[in-house]
């Protein structure tokens, strides 16, 4: 299968033969590497910025600082800064002072304390935040439907670009402000986290799956990756991963799903990603509720509200 052709659901199945669902992942980890072997290609031509401190892995508070206040004030569109080799200290140093004099720029910042890395994520495109929209009128459908009470959907707070300290080993010096998450009253992460990269690369993407489910300390049920790939001719491919921890502590892919280009409309108006009662509420599940108890977040949607901002933007999907 090329990276152009669908890839169809691989929804977790708890009824099925344990056999059956390691085919069935099998069989979405081979089309997965498919299509990123083709983004790699994609990626070379994108004109992606992303700037690391690999040659001076020792960059002290006031240079690092200076750096990313000056392309803060120089961006004119999305862009990644990667600075590697950042000590604890400084990394909370930086976010401090940016905090306090870049506070109404737009940007995103993290901090990765195990692998010691500090990423600024510049001007976030509309396209970059399309699942925002999406999700928010999937919550209004769940309502709807029934699957959630008013008082249900009040109780699941929302949040782009919050920030987050209190992860678990070995990310307990980590600093996280999801592209969006929902946060149950009382719960101190997330229970549901969306990352979406339009200048950040899978791998970056996939560090950040790791710190949210690793160092999530039971809170945080499942990751919705979302990454946007454009070429030099601004045509723009999408793909979305959906991964939780099995009850051995070990990463699991759920589903991958391609956003663009678009299957045929046959398969595409069936496309759909599984949300369980309890990857939404977690550790906070209302009583008397089933946890089991599934919808569906329904990916024709989003594709019309992210073709609608790429074509604000001059981009077309592939």
């Amino acid at each position: 299968m090329s990276a152009g052709e669908p890839v169809g659901s691989q929804s977790l199945d708890h009824n099925s033969a344990q056999q059956e669902r390691k085919s069935a992942l099998k069989t979405v980890e081979e089309n997965q590497a498919k299509f990123q072997s083709s983004e790699i290609l994609d990626n070379c031509m994108s004109g992606r910025v992303t700037l690391r401190s690999d040659t001076n892995p020792t960059l002290s508070k006031n240079k690092l600082l200076n750096l990313i206040l000056s392309e803060l004030s120089n961006a004119t569109e999305e862009r990644v800064l990667e600075y590697q080799a950042v000590d604890v200290g400084t990394a909370h140093s930086v976010a401090a002072e940016l905090d306090r004099r870049a506070e109404h720029a737009p940007y995103r910042l993290g901090y990765d304390s195990l692998l010691q890395n500090l990423r600024v994520v510049i001007m976030p495109t509309k396209v970059h935040d399309s699942h925002v929209p999406w999700f928010e009128n999937s919550l209004d459908q769940m309502l709807v439907s029934g699957f959630l009470t008013t008082q249900e959907k009040a109780s699941l707070e929302r949040y782009p670009g919050t920030t987050f300290k209190t992860f678990g080993p070995p990310y307990q010096e980590s600093r996280k402000e999801p592209d969006y998450c929902v946060t149950p009253i009382g719960s101190r992460l997330p229970t549901l986290v969306f990352e979406s990269g339009w200048s950040e690369s899978r791998p970056q993407l996939h560090n950040d799956r790791d710190l949210w489910l690793r160092g999530g300390q039971g809170f945080v049920q499942v990751i919705l990756i979302i990454k946007w790939t454009k070429n030099a001719n601004k045509r723009v491919k999408g793909d979305i991963e959906v991964f939780d921890l099995d009850v051995a502590g070990n990463l699991r892919l759920l589903q991958h799903e391609i956003i663009f280009p678009a299957p045929a409309p046959a398969f595409a108006v069936s496309q759909q990603i599984t949300i369980t009662r309890h990857q939404l509420f977690g550790p906070n599940q209302p009583a008397g509720q089933n946890p089991a108890q599934v919808t569906h977040l329904y990916l024709n949607d989003l594709r019309v509200i992210a073709a609608r901002n790429m074509g604000n933007d001059g981009y077309i999907p592939a």
